[in-house]
């Protein structure tokens, strides 16, 4: 049992329990996590921003960014989103995988070459717009 309430009125037991309940909302919230967001929500709201900002500081990057749900019409439980640029024909190709949610795999490589077989995994709290923004300088510029 994860919480056992010593309070004996039911209804201060169930105003702890939703105080209890909204501490932890609050603290997820706090680290840009929702109970409604799935993954490929809160990556893609990141990436999101990272697009504006590149679009403000970078003009000659411009990437190009696409949700592509085909493994999961095949049959594998997992969504790719690829992040592309078409003036130099680089991919940043990331997969979401539904049973690792909390890990983001990844792969810097060209647009018009299949992807590698082995990929580069980062936890999801640690893709932040920021690491977003830098892959996208960095493998773009």
């Amino acid at each position: 049992m994860l919480f056992k309430s010593t309070l004996t009125d039911p209804g201060l037991h169930a105003m702890a329990v939703n105080a209890i309940m909204l501490s932890i909302v609050v603290n997820l919230a706090d680290r840009g996590v929702t109970m409604t967001q799935t993954p490929l929500e809160i990556l893609s709201d990141r990436i999101t921003n990272a697009h504006t900002r590149i679009q403000q500081e970078h003009a000659d990057i411009n990437p190009v960014v696409g949700v592509n749900r085909q493994m999961r019409a095949s049959g594998i439980p997992a969504d790719a989103i690829t992040i592309d640029c078409l003036r130099t024909n680089r991919r940043i190709l990331i997969i979401l995988h539904d049973h690792a949610p909390d890990l983001v795999r990844y792969q810097f490589g060209q647009r018009n070459t299949d992807p590698e077989v082995d990929f580069e995994a980062m936890k999801m709290h640690k893709v932040s717009e920021q690491q977003l923004y830098e892959w996208m300088v960095q493998t773009f510029s």
